[in-house]
């Protein structure tokens, strides 16, 4: 009797530990509290680097002023966008339409968005959304979602 008490205690107790274990995703959850999306201002010079800024893609940005006026006057080849990583991880730049000249937009945001060589994100702009590893955004065409008062990329 007290073997098979001892057994049944031994087992309830096993049993209750099973229940308390926590899975990775409860141990996230419960610890990071909600997720908060970092979100900075870039400053976006378009064009190709290694060709003097000329064509298309990103020539280089850096960390820009919240709300940053429309540039005036010539160069229509800069722009002010918000930048951020998105739920599944993908590095988003959103441009108000507000905020940017026509031209830009005509010329740079119309539909798709033209990157015609690799460009890797630099290591301030990475640090400032707390982003660990190396973002490197590969040449190719991507879509422009027009939400309206925003042009939306998705790196």
């Amino acid at each position: 009797m007290k073997r098979t008490l001892v057994f049944l205690l031994v087992v309830l107790m096993m049993g209750g530990m099973q229940q308390l274990k926590a899975t990775p995703a409860q141990t996230n959850s419960a610890n990071s509290g909600p997720k908060i999306k970092i979100k900075i201002c870039l400053e976006i010079e378009f064009g190709n680097p290694n060709k003097d800024c000329r064509g298309f893609g990103i020539c280089h940005f850096g960390i820009s002023f919240i709300d940053a006026p429309v540039p005036s006057g010539p160069p229509f080849t800069t722009a002010v966008s918000e930048a951020y990583f998105d739920d599944e991880n993908h590095f988003v730049t959103e441009f108000k339409k507000s905020n940017t000249k026509s031209e830009t937009i005509t010329i740079y945001l119309n539909q798709k968005f033209i990157v015609e060589e690799d460009f890797q994100v630099p290591r301030a702009v990475l640090d400032a959304l707390q982003y660990k590893g190396n973002v490197t955004i590969k040449a190719g065409q991507y879509d422009v979602k027009d939400t309206g008062q925003t042009l939306v990329v998705k790196f």
